[in-house]
């Protein structure tokens, strides 16, 4: 199999393309089978190819660069959406190392700000407008060509009219189609606007059924990043979501810019809200590269404030002390939510 070949298999396996951003990170795969694959490619432009502790190595983690590379310059959204949704989350928000190429970070988060702004552009010039079928005016044309006691000719003509009749029918109904689907669309992304909108000036939270300068921060942060993901219609979300997300922590309770530790934040969740964060299972295959989402998952199974920790800082090399500011905090749990929406997107 060569490169382009094995970049083009890739293009519609979700849990594939995932493992190519591990080994970026220097993460081992969730496939067994990944790691002879991977290098099967190379070795077969050259067979003497080899890497040394293959996938944990500097040249595996360039080689799964350029592929993930390819997938960003193709802009082929869901696909192009999904990696660089999981190389920004997974490096949450700098706390992990930065990968041997750091401009893939930059690529990603440009990829994210242009989508979101290309998904939201409303195309209301490319409504069409329908002319009008006269019909009564073919039927006079038949009247004057032929006599009406002329049953063959006029039958001919009849068909004939009738053909051109569905031929511009068609042609309207598919414009018209054409038409609604635009509306559709811009209506969809109007009632997102205004949710957001109304949200942010209510500065009040449904899930709670709370005012957010009621709610502590450490929670805030995360309650807001679930919020905002279910305002969110548009994939990969707006543009302005940090900013979203801090304007309505500015209202909750606590001091907005002292900084969050990872642990405290999770630990602050108390045990009747965790079902409101938790509401969809999480995907067992993907936790790994969103660390907030790893740690929730771990502090429920663990049941208690501290045995969580050591699996979390195992599996992802983070420690569960660093810190993150209420808004980055709430932002990076938001954008793990919005990757898990595309991962299911990619893998249909």
């Amino acid at each position: 199999m060569g490169y382009a070949s094995y970049v083009k298999k890739l293009n519609g396996q979700g849990e594939s393309i995932l493992n190519q951003v591990r080994v970026f990170y220097g993460i081992p795969p969730k496939d067994d089978t990944f790691n002879d694959t991977f290098a099967a490619v190379f070795q077969k432009s050259d067979p003497s190819f080899s890497i040394r502790n293959f996938p944990d190595s500097y040249e595996a983690q360039i080689l799964a660069g350029t592929v993930l590379a390819f997938f960003l310059e193709k802009k082929n959204p869901p696909v192009s959406d999904l990696v660089a949704l999981a190389l920004v989350c997974c490096h949450c928000q700098g706390l992990r190392s930065s990968p041997p190429i750091t401009d893939m970070l930059t690529l990603s988060k440009v990829h994210l700000k242009k989508r979101a702004v290309e998904a939201r552009q409303r195309d209301l010039q490319s409504i069409k407008g329908l002319s009008e079928i006269n019909v009564s005016n073919q039927i006079e044309q038949i009247k004057g060509t032929v006599p009406l006691n002329d049953i063959v000719e006029l039958g001919n003509l009849m068909v004939g009219t009738i053909q051109d009749l569905g031929t511009t029918i068609s042609s309207q109904l598919q414009t018209a189609g054409n038409n609604i689907q635009i509306m559709h669309q811009c209506l969809l992304l109007q009632q997102e606007e205004t949710n957001i909108l109304w949200w942010l000036f209510s500065e009040y939270s449904q899930n709670l059924d709370s005012r957010y300068k009621d709610i502590e921060l450490p929670f805030a942060s995360l309650l807001a990043a679930k919020e905002l993901d279910d305002l969110t219609s548009t994939l990969p979300g707006p543009a302005s979501s940090h900013a979203f997300l801090k304007r309505i922590l500015q209202r909750s309770g606590g001091e907005s810019t002292n900084p969050i530790s990872i642990q405290f934040a999770i630990n602050s969740i108390k045990e009747a809200r965790t079902s409101g964060l938790n509401s969809e299972s999480f995907r067992e295959k993907i936790s790994d590269l969103c660390p907030i989402h790893l740690a929730l998952e771990k502090s429920i199974e663990a049941g208690n404030d501290k045995a969580w920790v050591t699996a979390f800082e195992n599996i992802t090399k983070l420690s569960a002390s660093d810190t993150l500011s209420p808004a980055d905090l709430s932002y990076q749990y938001y954008q793990e939510r919005i990757l898990f929406r595309i991962f299911d997107l990619v893998n249909g």
